[in-house]
């Protein structure tokens, strides 16, 4: 039973270690005779972890502040988009109490997105609602796992110490972005990102940012 506990609880860190777009219409300044914009967002998430075997890796965390950049036709309120850059620092700590031991994993890790082309994802521009085509592509995360209480190294926890981490890349399936008022800020409600039957346990996202700054984007890029 302590086997698939910490197993549960393991894979639900290492899956947490797996966020948007005003109207560009709004561009102003030189980004004005731009044919394409880059706008880069202040972002930070939550973490939300179900499901898993007597509760031992359940939890909200957390983390950030990241950044991400969308690319947008410069010429309306509407259109293509695509996401080209995503990263998001995410260090959190897991408390897990079983019976009468008590163990403590800290992750730190920093998640990207490198797809194998440039575009991380694509999407269309509805007036406040951003939807995606398809998956972003390319989400993987790098860094370390520290454990310190009686269970570490058994039953499928981390060993004692710090040891490395390192998950992906894997796709994740973004639900709409949709912005307020201002066209400025965004929020994503959760979207499942990993789900397991052996261990059960499942992961969500949710994401949240502002708009900090506008550039032209690159000649030639797409």
């Amino acid at each position: 039973m302590f086997r698939r506990v910490w197993s549960g609880l393991t894979v639900a860190v290492m899956s947490l270690a797996f966020a948007l777009a005003p109207s560009v219409a709004s561009a102003s300044g030189d980004v004005d005779s731009c044919g394409s914009v880059d706008v880069e967002y202040s972002t930070s998430a939550n973490l939300k972890v179900d499901e898993t075997l007597m509760g031992a890796g359940n939890g909200v965390y957390r983390i950030g502040p990241g950044h991400i950049v969308l690319r947008f036709d410069a010429h309306g309120s509407s259109g293509g988009v695509r996401m080209v850059s995503y990263e998001m620092p995410q260090h959190f700590t897991v408390v897990s109490n079983v019976l009468f031991w008590r163990t403590t994993v800290a992750t730190r890790a920093e998640s990207r997105a490198v797809p194998v082309s440039a575009t991380i994802a694509e999407g269309t521009l509805d007036g406040h609602t951003l939807r995606w085509a398809g998956p972003a592509v390319g989400f993987r995360s790098d860094g370390t796992l520290t454990c310190d209480g009686s269970m570490c190294g058994q039953f499928g926890a981390p060993a004692p110490g710090t040891t490395e981490l390192h998950v992906g890349p894997n796709p994740i399936d973004f639900r709409p972005f949709e912005f307020g008022a201002d066209m400025k800020t965004f929020s994503m409600p959760y979207t499942i990102v990993s789900q397991s039957s052996s261990p059960k346990q499942r992961s969500f996202l949710a994401l949240g940012g502002r708009e900090i700054r506008r550039t032209c984007a690159p000649v030639g890029s797409i």
